[in-house]
């Protein structure tokens, strides 16, 4: 065991040491270290997003399509991107309160959430849950010592990056970009408002797709202006701007957005509509807003959708993206009337040609979803 010299006493009962010849070499001061000023980092609570599922823009549609009523959507929800979801179960799981809701009802409101929160190629831990009995500020209450709790626009407004930030991310972006046609700077200064759009009629639109950094539901003016001038740019057959197309929208009308900043931008809005159903069909099916757009149609009229996809370039092939477009909904919002409705129109030759079935059927995922489907001939 090593020797403790500090410590009182000890070296009294040491025996004494024998005089050296020669002084013993005295060892260097060293100043004491100066106190640190700076606070240890605190861990930060991990998000849980609470409210009403018609907090949720996509939660109020899916209410819709579910007929749900309307005391069930005032039940609690809880949406929790992360690991951190059974902790919050935990918590939860002790609150007892009687409730006047069926639990059919609850798991209905569940499947609307479960659409709000992923989709079926999203790799992202995850946990949904809808309280049967209480309310959301009850929630907040039971959760708020232990997690970070926000409301589904607080969430928003925290994805939403500051215009420096953006500035900084299309600078990096274009850094790496090859073929825009203008200088980088020409672009970031425009972007900040302080250009003019006469130099930049060389843009490659399908270039500075990729300099976008932020989701159009998320986006601040910087971003806003940088998209607008690929629409300007644009041309019939341009590429579908970044970031990927299958970013989680966490139960916000991705869709919807793109669709009114195009609109802004100066694109027509019906054109803008059937790009999405035609050329960009296959990249944004996979967003929970397109797959809800797509069920809402089927439903009013499955009809005018099929004939006004299958009148488009490749609309045989692009009719399979759209109704797929349903098909990539969670299971649990599949199982709760979602399937049903493809599982209709496709038994109508009329409205799904042999073509779009055999597209789809030739997708192993899907081909388990649909079943046998006995065909009603055209």
């Amino acid at each position: 065991m090593a020797a403790h010299p500090s410590i009182p006493g000890r070296m009294k009962k040491a025996a004494k040491p024998a005089k050296s010849a020669s002084k013993p070499t005295a060892e260097p001061r060293t100043k004491p270290a100066a106190k640190s000023t700076t606070k240890p980092a605190v861990p930060r609570a991990k998000p849980v997003i609470v409210g009403r599922l018609t907090d949720w823009p996509l939660g109020a549609r899916l209410a819709k399509l579910l007929d749900l009523p309307a005391g069930v959507t005032e039940l609690g929800c809880v949406q929790v991107l992360g690991g951190h979801g059974p902790a919050v179960l935990e918590l939860l799981g002790a609150q007892t309160k009687s409730s006047p809701t069926a639990p059919a009802v609850v798991e209905r409101a569940k499947a609307a959430l479960d659409a709000c929160t992923r989709n079926q190629s999203a790799i992202i831990k995850s946990t949904q849950i809808v309280h049967p009995s209480l309310a959301p500020e009850e929630i907040a209450a039971c959760l708020g010592a232990a997690f970070r709790v926000m409301s589904p626009a607080e969430a928003l407004a925290g994805r939403r990056k500051t215009p420096a930030q953006s500035l900084k991310w299309m600078e990096k972006q274009l850094a790496s970009l090859v073929g825009l046609g203008v200088p980088r700077k020409t672009i970031l200064t425009w972007v900040e408002g302080k250009g003019k759009l006469e130099p930049l009629p060389a843009v490659d639109a399908d270039v500075l797709r990729d300099a976008m950094v932020s989701e159009p539901e998320a986006y601040n003016e910087i971003d806003e202006r940088l998209f607008a001038l690929w629409v300007r740019r644009g041309h019939p057959r341009v590429s579908f701007p970044r970031p990927h197309p299958d970013d989680l929208e966490y139960g916000f009308d991705r869709r919807t957005a793109y669709l009114d900043k195009m609109v802004a931008a100066g694109m027509d809005r019906t054109g803008a509509e059937d790009m999405m159903l035609g050329r960009w069909s296959e990249l944004v099916m996979r967003w929970p807003s397109t797959g809800i757009w797509v069920w809402e149609a089927l439903v009013a009229d499955a009809r005018a959708l099929s004939k006004r996809v299958l009148g488009l370039e490749d609309g045989a092939k692009r009719l399979r993206f759209v109704l797929g477009a349903v098909l990539e909904l969670p299971k649990s919002t599949l199982e709760a009337g979602a399937l049903d409705v493809v599982k209709k129109v496709c038994a109508d030759a009329s409205l799904v040609p042999d073509e779009t079935m055999e597209r789809l059927l030739a997708d192993s995922d899907y081909r388990a979803l649909l079943g046998t489907i006995a065909r009603q001939p055209r």
